[in-house]
């Protein structure tokens, strides 16, 4: 199997994960009910998904190797996207909600906003290497649109701006994925 290929599959299973993820996660009120339930799991699935998306755009990073600057910027951005949303998963799916509240919405909003200047990133370099034209313009898009909500202020509940954002970053990461894994190494 090669590279490609495999970090086309670790895309797409990071994906469908973040789907999973999207579907069980609780409510504020589910997840103040305490002890290790499905908050606790759902937030476990969460991080797995986040280092599985993360083990293949280092293999997409290094497929776009001809505008190498870019994609290892996107990806060096990722990386710290990845830690904050860890951060944030942690947060609601160990600490007590009622404490962890701010702490969740802060790294939360740091990992969206550094995830969507890695997808520009990402995007500009699909442009130059002509890896997939319409998937650079779909991640351009959605990149913009998450940095332009977040600098006006809309919050990241999951059920609003939030969810849509990370549907359209699911799609982004799938789409990616299928396209990297029929790519000749």
């Amino acid at each position: 199997m090669t590279t490609n290929r495999r970090a086309g599959l670790a895309l797409i299973a990071g994906a469908v994960a973040i789907l999973g993820v999207l579907i069980w996660h609780p409510t504020g009120r589910e997840a103040a009910g305490g002890g290790y339930g499905i908050s606790t799991v759902v937030h476990a699935v969460a991080i797995l998904a986040e280092l599985t998306v993360l083990l293949g755009t280092l293999g997409l990073s290094v497929h776009l190797r001809g505008a190498r600057d870019m994609a290892l910027a996107a990806f060096v951005t990722y990386a710290a996207a990845t830690m904050s949303l860890i951060i944030a998963a942690v947060a609601a799916g160990w600490i007590a909600p009622a404490v962890a509240g701010t702490l969740n919405a802060s790294f939360a909003t740091v990992g969206f906003g550094l995830a969507a200047v890695a997808m520009i990133l990402w995007s500009l370099a699909m442009w130059r290497t002509r890896f997939s034209r319409t998937l650079a313009l779909f991640g351009a898009a959605v990149g913009v649109f998450t940095l332009a909500g977040l600098l006006h202020g809309a919050g990241l509940p999951l059920h609003g701006f939030g969810g849509l954002v990370m549907l359209a970053f699911t799609v982004w990461v799938a789409w990616t994925g299928m396209v990297l894994k029929g790519q000749a190494a």
